[in-house]
């Protein structure tokens, strides 16, 4: 993934998530890596949405945007957190979760 040119480019994981991670000490607690991405991954994506969409005038409130977004923003959340629970079964047991 780091290789990506997702990971190069995405404002969001350099300026977001890769601080936080250093933050809490992610390399030797990726539990609490995975929580703390999770919730700096959620802020960030409905700061920079609401943003944008504030800017165009095309909604008022968080509650005005489509469900799918909120869908789309929770999944990328659980996802940063089951990186971090994969990391730490990786480091209590040495390998890959089956």
């Amino acid at each position: 993934m780091k290789g990506t040119i997702y990971y190069r480019f995405n404002p969001i994981i350099h300026f977001v998530i890769r601080p936080t991670l250093k933050l809490v000490d992610a390399h030797n607690h990726p539990i609490r890596g995975g929580i703390a991405s999770s919730i700096a991954s959620l802020l960030a994506h409905y700061a920079a949405v609401l943003l944008s969409l504030w800017t165009t005038d095309i909604v008022e409130a968080p509650a005005t945007l489509p469900i799918i977004v909120h869908v789309l923003l929770a999944v990328n959340a659980l996802s940063n957190l089951a990186i971090g629970v994969i990391r730490y079964m990786e480091n209590e047991y040495g390998d890959r979760p089956k």
